[in-house]
């Protein structure tokens, strides 16, 4: 590369990260794990008090194991016992419980676990069990899917249970617990009449789905001013954005709050109404003297240096 071509090179890499699109809606995240592409090759059948078993590799995240899915060939409810077991097949990780599966749109039927849903943390994750023991007459067909996942399905025989040649249809289904998290320095100062930009990470493990500054003159009575922030980025850990247009940043000063809320419906504030953040406004001309002050001190230096380098050293006034 020739050396005039730089200049060149480096404004069109500017300009390529200017003009790129950004995302700015959250991804949603999975509501449920499956190990099915969806698609009923066979069906089985269990025998009244029958096991059927599936195991699960969570995410590294908190959340809650809320329910199942299950796709029957079945239009009315049925009564089932369910249970979750650890990996080792060892430990409950729900106590078994009776329950009903209830109709949940198509061939698809659920089963909420309520409070006896087991919650899940980076530190305790692993893979687990949903157990469900057919505990009337008459149990339905269960869809079967032999899709390239394998190895996850086991159901009982002879007593034990055994690996199912297949998937069994059935679905965990989670729930984001945990609301999101910021990382965000308090602005402090702001000039007069100049739009101010606030810029925050907000964090969470399953995805924000939406951000909001709020804000007004200090000390004001009235309504706050809302603006939806922009994403960049991951919606797990992404930079949000927004500017406060300079018509509202008086000398009087601003305050501002923020609020976050992610997939799960979980929200969480930066501040709030009673106590947000306070931000100084100043004027334009009395940053400008500091502003040259520094110029002047950076050039100074700048000269002084330079001089140094290219002068003599000094020897000294020959008294002989």
């Amino acid at each position: 590369m020739k050396k005039r071509e730089i200049p060149l090179v480096a404004v069109f890499f500017m300009l390529l990260l200017i003009l790129l699109p950004q995302p700015n809606q959250a991804a949603f995240a999975f509501p449920e794990i499956s190990y099915d592409d969806g698609t009923v090759e066979i069906y089985y059948t269990p025998a009244p008090n029958d096991i059927i078993a599936v195991r699960f590799s969570p995410p590294a995240d908190t959340f809650k194991l809320s329910g199942m899915r299950l796709y029957l060939n079945v239009s009315n409810k049925k009564n089932v016992r369910v249970w979750v077991w650890d990996s080792s097949r060892t430990n409950f990780l729900m106590t078994p419980h009776n329950t009903t599966i209830s109709f949940s749109g198509g061939p698809w039927y659920s089963v909420d676990f309520g409070e006896f849903g087991p919650i899940f943390t980076p530190v305790n994750v692993s893979d687990f069990y949903i157990v469900l023991q057919w505990i009337y007459s008459g149990a339905p067909n269960i869809g079967v899917d032999k899709s390239s996942t394998s190895g996850r399905s086991w159901y009982n025989a002879s007593g034990a249970l055994q690996q199912y040649s297949g998937n069994i249809m059935l679905r965990a289904q989670v729930e984001d617990i945990n609301p999101p998290s910021f990382d965000h320095i308090p602005m402090r100062f702001a000039i007069a009449g100049e739009d101010l930009t606030l810029s925050m990470e907000v964090i969470d493990e399953f995805g924000v789905t939406a951000v909001t500054l709020y804000y007004r003159e200090n000390g004001s009575s009235g309504a706050f001013g809302a603006i939806s922030l922009t994403l960049t980025g991951d919606p797990t850990n992404g930079i949000w954005y927004g500017t406060i247009p300079g018509i509202n940043v008086t000398l009087n000063g601003l305050e501002y709050y923020i609020w976050a809320t992610d997939i799960g419906g979980n929200s969480r504030y930066y501040g709030n109404s009673t106590t947000p953040h306070v931000v100084t406004v100043l004027v334009q001309a009395f940053e400008m003297p500091l502003l040259l002050s520094i110029i002047s001190i950076v050039v100074i230096s700048a000269a002084a240096v330079i001089l140094y380098i290219v002068l003599p050293p000094y020897k000294g006034v020959d008294t002989k």
